[in-house]
């Protein structure tokens, strides 16, 4: 089978969810026989070179400007297509996407979320694949969120405006790929009900490499180390750390004196790095994320808005740690609470709950335990992808 990957960016290196998650998916495909080749948007906060990949697969990369002006920002409120993703939007990587089809023979290709979405009427009139769209998420959800939450008035608008745009473009396009790759059930559900979806949708999660995830057998689970770990230039994950900070960490801190709260993850600011906060450390990007997790006894994921699935927590959570997340920051995961994860939506409920485990270290341990047993069976990648595959074979019959 002879699939193209198309991608927003080069998914390499594989430092945050959509990199993960793109990677993964290929270096399975191509462990299990396929012929592929990704095409992919190189843009300027992800640059990469055009040898990224090396040892990997085939790429062949475009170089787009995506970086927001003002002008943009203004005049996407005018235009049919919404600014976050008309930045994406480029007349040589369509060039370049017709030359790679006419040169090749594909029988999937497989667009890698919504930013490159726009492409399938290239690709539909310069070759004969199945054309395949893999929802990262549900974007659009995203941006409503963020705009219930927001204090500022004028941002709150904007950003209820991208919301709706974003949603009316979802609705559109979902609808002109021959099959739709969800991440999650309740994805899959918001695609039927909320964007009207009338292609088949089939549900792949975002699995690991679970055979790959080494533990650390000195991690002392009486450690009273919190850590928080994700892209520091995604809006969500800025606005949760806020939130914990604000109104759970100055709690905690005064509860349990020798605690300590770890943050890390790419893109932090220095005005985030240069916080003076009792007992918090900020150390910004780390190369190996698995010494981090190994190093924390809990870690936090205080999403109030997003979608999709966090690979972040599927990571920690095979990394045996125990999870403490808000409800959001584990859709489309099938966690129970008190058992393989500890929930908490509310302020005082989390701040109870991280207390209680600090004071039963043996309460971690066995979370941690159980959570690594939970991603054991229910998310190998290896699994989904050959479900994967079988799901374009059966499709490709027709």
């Amino acid at each position: 089978m002879k699939i193209l990957q198309i991608c927003s960016r080069v998914p390499y290196p594989p430092d945050d969810g959509g990199a993960i998650a793109t990677l993964s998916m290929t270096k399975n495909l191509i462990k299990e026989g396929c012929h592929l080749q990704v095409l992919a948007i190189n843009t300027p906060k992800h640059f990469q070179p055009d040898d990224a990949l090396k040892g990997i697969a085939e790429l062949t990369t475009v170089y787009v400007n995506t970086n927001i002006s003002f002008w943009g920002l203004f005049a996407g409120l005018f235009g049919k297509v919404p600014y976050n993703i008309k930045r994406f939007i480029s007349l040589d990587f369509k060039k370049k996407l017709i030359e790679v089809l006419k040169n090749n023979s594909f029988d999937i290709i497989q667009f890698e979320g919504l930013f490159v979405a726009w492409y399938i009427q290239t690709a539909r009139e310069n070759s004969d694949a199945l054309l395949s769209y893999r929802a990262h998420n549900v974007e659009h959800l995203i941006w409503k969120r963020l705009a219930q939450k927001c204090r500022n008035p004028i941002k709150k608008w904007y950003l209820k405006k991208l919301g709706d745009d974003v949603m009316n473009f979802e609705k559109e396009y979902l609808n002109l790929f021959d099959i739709i790759i969800a991440i999650s059930d309740k994805d899959k559900e918001r695609m039927i009900q909320q964007l009207k979806c009338k292609k088949k949708i089939e549900v792949i999660p975002t699995g690991i490499e679970f055979d790959e995830i080494q533990l650390n057998k000195t991690t002392h689970h009486e450690s009273k180390k919190i850590g928080f770990l994700g892209s520091l230039n995604w809006e969500p994950n800025l606005e949760g750390l806020e939130w914990f900070l604000n109104s759970v960490w100055n709690k905690i801190i005064k509860i349990i004196p020798t605690a300590e709260f770890h943050v890390a993850g790419k893109g932090m600011q220095d005005d985030l790095k240069n916080l003076q906060i009792t007992n918090a450390f900020f150390h910004g990007y780390v190369e190996d994320s698995a010494t981090f997790l190994n190093s924390c006894s809990i870690i936090i994921v205080p999403l109030l808005s997003g979608s999709g699935i966090r690979v972040k927590v599927i990571e920690g959570m095979a990394y045996g740690k125990c999870i403490v997340s808000t409800r959001v920051g584990t859709e489309g995961i099938p966690v129970t609470d008190g058992n393989n994860i500890v929930l908490a939506d509310r302020a005082e409920i989390m701040i109870n709950k991280i207390s209680h485990l600090f004071s039963h270290p043996e309460e971690i341990e066995r979370i941690g335990s159980n959570a690594r047993e939970f991603i054991r069976i229910n998310y190998d990648n290896k699994v989904f992808i050959r479900k994967l595959i079988e799901i374009y074979k059966e499709n490709l019959k027709k």
